[in-house]
């Protein structure tokens, strides 16, 4: 499911940035703040491929976000589990 993969990109940027990608006082401001889609960068000590990755997860459009035979075809992924 496309909302899967968005909640497989906020846990990605909470690990890489060890804090949470939408944040906010009460329930309605964190709702307008996931709809708008607006979220601090990760940082660039991260690969490129590792950002972009989590942008692409975090799209605001469900049909952009890349299913996960995608991603887990991705050389950041396919290094990541032979390093297991």
């Amino acid at each position: 499911q496309k909302s899967d993969i968005w909640a497989l990109g906020c846990v990605l940027y909470e690990l890489a940035s060890l804090k949470r990608a939408f944040e906010a006082a009460n329930l309605p401001a964190l709702v307008l703040k996931i709809m708008s889609g607006t979220f601090a960068p990760i940082s660039d000590r991260y690969s490129p491929e590792l950002r972009q990755l989590v942008l692409s997860l975090l799209s605001l459009e469900p049909a952009q976000r890349p299913p996960l035979s995608h991603i887990m075809a991705q050389p950041l992924c396919i290094r990541a589990l032979l390093n297991l």
